[in-house]
């Protein structure tokens, strides 16, 4: 479910927020040299989505290993994403103020649903479930 927002959450930010990439991308131009054209500007937005792509894709790719792993009843894998998903709710509690609308809501889904699932990590059931794993091993 989170690494669907995730996706959702880098489809809507790409899509709907290139005015403030193309912007950002400008004043960093602005910065750095002076004189810029808009091919440079382009290269800039393009290496940004490409960059930002590829990263989320590492990070959805270690997070559904990680999941993998919780699910054979690895604790290590079960703390490693306790530690994603807090540093998951602290980034979409931050970004609050910065998201409107859509985001905005988004962000509060995913915080939500990263919690739920830290929360489930942890229950009674769950600790029963890695304890009878460890012994298995």
């Amino acid at each position: 479910m989170s690494v669907g927002i995730s996706i959702l959450t880098i489809i809507l930010t790409l899509t709907v927020s290139r005015s403030a990439i193309e912007d950002a991308a400008r004043e960093s131009l602005r910065r750095s040299n002076g004189s810029f054209t808009e091919s440079d500007v382009d290269a800039a937005v393009t290496f940004s989505i490409v960059f930002t792509v590829i990263v989320g894709l590492i990070f959805m790719g270690l997070f559904l290993l990680f999941a993998y792993k919780m699910r054979a009843g690895r604790n290590w894998a079960r703390i490693t994403l306790t530690v994603l998903g807090a540093l998951g709710i602290i980034s979409s509690l931050a970004n609050l103020r910065l998201a409107g609308g859509l985001e905005l809501v988004i962000s509060l889904i995913q915080a939500a649903v990263i919690l739920g699932a830290i929360v489930f990590m942890y229950r009674s059931d769950s600790n029963q479930y890695y304890n009878a794993s460890a012994r298995a091993r």
